[in-house]
């Protein structure tokens, strides 16, 4: 199944988003240990992670796109009201942060004493969204840490949210999101 339908995630759906939890997990990994490693060995490792950002960036906004034109499968029918409005304000919150972290990684390259080039997929050059010397480095450079955190703290709610559906109410939830349908469905 190509397009989500009311019982359960098509394939582009789940192929974006492990894809996504992929270089999001990645990519804050590779950031703790870029602040690890001494700068005058770390050009090559920052064009790196500003290549997968960008990348990143790129293929959240498909993800972005093709979950606002398809359904959302149902919740489960016991599912409380708060619970579907905190899923879906999560999944909110994840997008508005993998864009903010990203763009903000961006701009932070430009004001690099020595800037990095940003390739899309590690090929194609896109343009810098600041310069050396605008005065902006610190700035971006906090925000992008912080934001950074920020994401990664409701990842893990997420992730804590998906194990309870799974462990605790054996819903189907995470299920669905692997490409397997639960063996009782409550939709």
């Amino acid at each position: 199944m190509i397009r989500n339908s009311k019982e359960g995630w098509g394939w582009p759906t789940r192929a974006l988003h492990w894809i996504v939890a992929a270089l999001v997990l990645a990519l804050f990994a590779h950031g703790l240990w870029l602040e690890e490693i001494p700068d005058d060995a770390s050009q090559s490792q920052v064009w790196l992670h500003s290549a997968a950002g960008v990348s990143l960036l790129a293929i959240a906004a498909v993800a972005f796109l093709w979950w606002l034109v398809n359904p959302v499968p149902a919740e489960p029918t016991a599912t409380p009201r708060w619970q579907g409005l905190a899923a879906h304000s999560a999944h909110w919150g994840l997008y508005a942060l993998i864009f903010a972290v990203t763009l903000s990684g961006w701009a932070l390259t430009g004001t690099l004493r020595t800037p990095v080039s940003v390739d899309l997929f590690a090929a194609f050059p896109v343009p810098q969204l600041a310069s050396p010397g605008s005065g902006s480095h610190g700035l971006l450079e906090e925000a992008h840490e912080i934001l950074a955190n920020v994401l990664i703290a409701l990842v893990v709610v997420h992730v804590a949210a998906a194990l309870y559906h799974h462990v605790v109410l054996r819903d189907g939830v995470l299920l669905r999101m692997l490409g397997r349908e639960p063996k009782h469905q409550d939709r």
